[in-house]
């Protein structure tokens, strides 16, 4: 490839990698911002202030899945197959291995995290925003964005580095960068390794929601 072809593309591929980190965060944040307003007359910094399911449901559940999943995937299927997203399961013997593994993990630990709470009705809204967390963010970040930087750059292991980063940096920015360093970092690295592992984002997801769950219950 010539270099002028190869900048072109490294450009193209920076500027999908920022739209896909950027505007999910700013509908989902104009979301959370305007619709506890216009529904129940005031704001909601975190699904703690949420009461029940219903509002746990509209104003943190939905939004995160319409914005980092759905309307990103939509984008992405006018160009790229649901297997270069790593969205389609390959019903192979290590997938089937690692994803059973994971599985196992997430639904011992959510009867713990339920056990926590006097009624299962009272653990729900948790459950089910835990679960939206793991499958949204797991969507777009080991993904989509993955998708993006391995395609655009060519190269599978700086798309589990940078899109590890992207994920510690980006999409907790609000925690400190000792933090993110220290604990979100290497949960990164560990998920987009699966993600390349296994070629698919539902062992990364299961992953995902039993690392919330078990921080929860810390």
């Amino acid at each position: 490839m010539k270099k002028e072809n190869r900048v072109e593309q490294y450009l193209m591929a920076g500027i999908h990698i920022a739209i896909y980190c950027i505007l999910p965060m700013i509908g989902f944040m104009t979301w959370v911002l305007c619709v506890p307003i216009l529904f129940y007359g005031g704001m909601m910094t975190s699904v703690d202030d949420a009461q029940g399911l219903g509002q746990t449901l509209l104003v943190f559940s939905a939004p995160m899945l319409l914005f980092f999943a759905v309307i990103p995937v939509l984008f992405q299927l006018r160009r790229v197959s649901v297997r270069e997203l790593g969205i389609k399961f390959s019903y192979d013997k290590k997938n089937i291995v690692v994803f059973g593994i994971n599985c196992f993990i997430v639904i011992i630990l959510l009867g713990r995290l339920v056990l926590n709470f006097n009624s299962p009705l009272d653990a729900l809204p948790i459950v089910f925003q835990l679960c939206v967390i793991g499958i949204s963010e797991e969507i777009l970040c080991r993904g989509i964005i993955y998708h993006e930087i391995e395609s655009g750059f060519g190269n599978k292991w700086f798309a589990v580095i940078l899109s590890s980063m992207i994920f510690a940096f980006l999409f907790h920015s609000g925690d400190t960068d000792l933090a993110n360093l220290a604990i979100r970092f290497p949960l990164g690295l560990a998920l987009a390794l699966v993600r390349c592992y296994t070629g698919n984002v539902y062992s990364s997801i299961m992953m995902h929601i039993w690392y919330n769950s078990w921080m929860f219950i810390l």
